[in-house]
């Protein structure tokens, strides 16, 4: 099907496949790329399946995030929360109280990576509540590092 196209290839194409999907043909989708034997493709059509159905059911992404190992589980809680966060997120922070500390970390990167709209100060205050002030200072310097110098 997408073997031997180069990744943005395969992941444009799986995006427009996934785009009119419902949220049972996305979980068909996702339960099948957990029984598959090529990990790099799968893992390809994990994440697009899970960032489709993060924007369209996000607290049914996660309870299929649940079904992966602990280092998928990381990747695909990242996508999950950068897609929840853009689209609410206040519900986003919310829910990802109930989760456990080590997930909460996951959390925090996706609203990271997808919110470049808010503040220092917003950030600051999602990870106190998420309870990795800590790690949001470690982003935020990292952040810093990589903006460009302005010169006079």
């Amino acid at each position: 099907m997408i073997r031997g196209k180069s990744s943005y290839i395969r992941m444009t194409s799986l995006h427009r496949a996934l785009a009119n999907a419902n949220v049972a043909q996305l979980i068909e989708v996702f339960d099948k790329s957990i029984e598959g034997t090529d990990a790099s493709l799968l893992e390809e059509l994990q994440d697009a399946a899970i960032q489709r159905i993060a924007v369209v059911d996000p607290e049914q992404a996660i309870s299929l995030v649940e079904k992966v190992g602990s280092e998928r589980r990381k990747v695909l809680l990242t996508f999950v929360f950068e897609e929840w966060s853009v689209a609410d997120l206040d519900q986003a922070v919310k829910h990802a109280l109930q989760l456990e500390d080590i997930d909460r970390l996951a959390v925090l990167d996706g609203i990271f990576n997808a919110r470049f709209d808010l503040s220092e100060i917003e950030l600051r205050e999602i990870a106190s509540q998420l309870g990795h002030k800590e790690r949001m200072f470690e982003r935020l310097a990292s952040r810093q590092l990589h903006e460009p110098i302005e010169r006079d």
